[in-house]
Order: structure tokens, then C-alpha cells, then sequence
């Protein structure tokens, strides 16, 4: 097929990749004001890759009106669970706990018309940022959904690293509020690194999207990779 000169085609992953792709490609510039752009398309990478992880082709998967404090779910053989909120030093960033529910609740779920499901498909919001990085870490039911996927293990220190670039760089910068301010590089250098090894694991490691084909692994790859020649030339200097 012709490629449209007048448009650009994306899907949730291709999304995330050109994400990625950007961020890298402002290592090139020599001012520090690059580390700007590299934090907000590193952000977004990382929140779409983890949507795209959480997805795994179904897009219902990463509607918000599935809640993470009392949703449930019933594994055969192993009875109900119910699904807890556990904030990391009172939130935004939060893990996703499961407890087992006695006595197993009165079955009121019926099945959904495909009409229905269209329409709340239409209507639906994405997750944010903070529920769509907890689901990619919960290896109990969103990225349990197939018997090979692993999920995603970030420590405590890396969640407060993530909530300072997220919340303290980036949504400093997208709503940027008139006053002067000053951001330190060498922070959001290593929260990078781990908001990197995070992209690395979900594409290459977690076995959750079929749609990363190899196309798409050589792309996220090339992107890690100069990342990583990056850093080491930055530790060379003098």
C-alpha cells in the first residue's frame, strides 16, 4: 500500500515507540534544555507501552471504569478476589493487591450485548498514567491474562523516582505555570535509566503484546541502545 503523504496512521503501540524514538533523538542536541522534551516523550513512552502491555489486544483492558480498589475476578479452582489500592508513601503511585473474598459474591454479571460493548467502547476513557504503570506490575490478574506473561517489578526507590519526573518535571512542564524554575539534569538522568529498563522489560520481557514484532523490537531496541551509549560516554567525561 502507498504510503499518504497527507496523514500518519497509529495504533497504541506504534504510539509508544514514537514516543521512545523522539526522546532519543534529542540526545543529540548539546543544550541542556533537550532534557525538557526527553522527559515528557520518555513519560509518555513508558504510559504507553505500559497500556499497550495491559491491553494485550483488548482495549476494554484500559477503560477506566474497571476500578483497582474492589474490582473482582474469579480464577477457576482458586474462588473470588477483590482487588486493594495500596498507595506508595500516600500515592499518586500505587501497587494493586488481591484478597480472597469468603463468602464468594452472589453472581450478578450477565453477559453484554455486543451493541452494548461497542458503545461503551466509544464512550470509554483511557487509565491514567499512575493505574495503567500499577496494572503493568500486577502479576495476579492484568498481566496474568496469559499463562507465558510476566509482569513488571519496579522498586519502591524507582516508583518515587518515577512520581518526581511524572509529577514534579513533566507536569511541571506541560502546564507550565509563569515563574522560572530549575530542573537538575543529573535527576532526571537517573530516573530515565530506570524508566528505560522498564520500556526494555515490558517490550522484550513480558510477553504480553503480540504486536511487537520484529520491526518494532529493532526499533525500541535501537532507541535503549543509544540511550545506553549515551550514559556511558556521559560517565567517559572528565
Amino acid at each position: 500500500m502507498t504510503p499518504d503523504k497527507d496523514s500518519f496512521t497509529v495504533d497504541e503501540v506504534l504510539n509508544a515507540v514514537d514516543s521512545l524514538e523522539t526522546a532519543s533523538s534529542f540526545l543529540d542536541r548539546a543544550d541542556t534544555f533537550k532534557w525538557k522534551w526527553i522527559t515528557i516523550a520518555l513519560d509518555h513512552a513508558l504510559y504507553g507501552f505500559c497500556v499497550s502491555a495491559v491491553a494485550i489486544g483488548d482495549p476494554f483492558n484500559v477503560l477506566s471504569d474497571t476500578n483497582d480498589d474492589g474490582h473482582m475476578f474469579e480464577r477457576p479452582g482458586q474462588g473470588w478476589r477483590r482487588s486493594k489500592r495500596v498507595k506508595i508513601d500516600g500515592g499518586p503511585a500505587y501497587r494493586i493487591e488481591w484478597e480472597l473474598c469468603d463468602p464468594a459474591p452472589e453472581p450478578t454479571e450477565q453477559l453484554e450485548p455486543s451493541e452494548l460493548r461497542l458503545a461503551r467502547l466509544l464512550k470509554g476513557d483511557l487509565i491514567g498514567f499512575w493505574t495503567a504503570l500499577a496494572r503493568a506490575q500486577d502479576p495476579v490478574l492484568w498481566m496474568a491474562r496469559m499463562s507465558n506473561t510476566r509482569a513488571l517489578q519496579v522498586s519502591d526507590d524507582q516508583m518515587r523516582g518515577i512520581v518526581r519526573l511524572h509529577n514534579l518535571v513533566r507536569n511541571e512542564l506541560v502546564h507550565f505555570v509563569p515563574k522560572t524554575n530549575t530542573f537538575r539534569v543529573k535527576g532526571i538522568q537517573e530516573v530515565s535509566k530506570d524508566v528505560i529498563n522498564s520500556i526494555g522489560f515490558l517490550v522484550f520481557q513480558s510477553f504480553t503484546v503480540h504486536a511487537f514484532k520484529e520491526d518494532i523490537r529493532g526499533r525500541v531496541r535501537s532507541a535503549i541502545v543509544k540511550f545506553g551509549d549515551y550514559y556511558e560516554a556521559q560517565q567517559r567525561r572528565p
